[in-house]
């Protein structure tokens, strides 16, 4: 179930631990910087947990969402941003999301007159694209649908490389099936941002050890990007559209009263719906194909 793996960037066996969650070891490669788990669990079985109960989870603190499709809200506003941040970068109108899930970006970017194509890996998310959304989506990774060379304008990874097997060889297929001169665009949680550095071992980011098998910053992401052949145009702080009851459902591991209070004051304001920008997790990489 568990393997032990190589780092991701450098390739190089030498790394120091920095946390143990549950069975699993965070730890920083001493050569190049980036942050992974290892152990983790073997590719087969990250494949596997993308199931339905992944995106109505249990222990969405732990693994997967409480209700994504109840997101659906919030994620449309934020998709629609980045949507609009592509078209001042954008050159052609085929735009490929990888790792889609129920595809929401796709139906803004269709709905905005783009050929949209995702390929997403849980059977449960790419068969609600295709049968709700009426999407064209391919069930399995970027990699297993084998797109031609130099088939898209723009390739999408929405927080998806941190959960990838291997995200350096998917960065290699997307330069592949990408135009001279064409964009990719990729949103991580940032293990550098203020909200990791003050929160230390108890980050919602190495909770889900799990699902987030790698860890990155502005640099280790800049290099990945430029290993698999990127000019990197721009990193940035990306705002995550979301409920006041997400956010606040955040706050548990940190503090429990904290946590209670608020959550008691959205839902008697009937505010747990309203959707605001929180701008401390993620960033936002822009890059083209050299």
């Amino acid at each position: 179930m568990l393997e032990y793996i190589p780092c991701n960037l450098c390739k190089q066996d030498d790394s120091q631990i920095l946390h143990m969650i549950d069975s699993f070891r965070i730890v920083k490669c001493r050569n190049c910087g980036l942050v992974y788990v290892n152990p983790r669990l073997n590719s087969a079985k990250i494949k596997e947990m993308y199931t339905e109960l992944y995106f109505a989870s249990r222990q969405p603190l732990r693994w997967g969402y409480d209700d994504y499709l109840s997101m659906r809200g919030p994620l449309t506003e934020m998709f629609s941003h980045h949507l609009k941040l592509i078209e001042r970068f954008r050159k052609g109108r085929r735009i490929l999301d990888v790792g889609c899930a129920t595809g929401f970006f796709l139906e803004i970017a269709e709905n905005n007159n783009w050929d949209a194509y995702g390929v997403e890996v849980s059977e449960y998310a790419s068969h609600y694209a295709r049968e709700e959304l009426g999407l064209n989506v391919f069930t399995g990774t970027v990699k297993e649908a084998s797109f031609s060379d130099e088939f898209f304008d723009v390739v999408t990874m929405w927080d998806v490389l941190e959960h990838l097997a291997d995200p350096a060889s998917d960065l290699m297929e997307t330069n592949r099936i990408l135009k001279r001169g064409g964009l990719v665009f990729v949103t991580a949680p940032n293990i550098s941002s203020l909200a990791a550095r003050l929160t230390g071992k108890k980050w919602f980011g190495f909770a889900k050890a799990r699902e987030h098998t790698f860890y990155f910053c502005p640099s280790t992401l800049t290099k990945m990007l430029q290993k698999a052949g990127f000019e990197v145009l721009k990193i940035e702080t990306s705002p995550l559209r979301c409920s006041l009851k997400f956010l606040v459902g955040k706050l548990e591991p940190y503090s429990k009263v904290a946590h209670r209070t608020l959550e008691c004051v959205v839902d008697k304001t009937g505010l747990s719906d309203r959707s605001i920008n929180f701008r401390l997790i993620d960033i936002l990489a822009i890059a083209r194909k050299s």
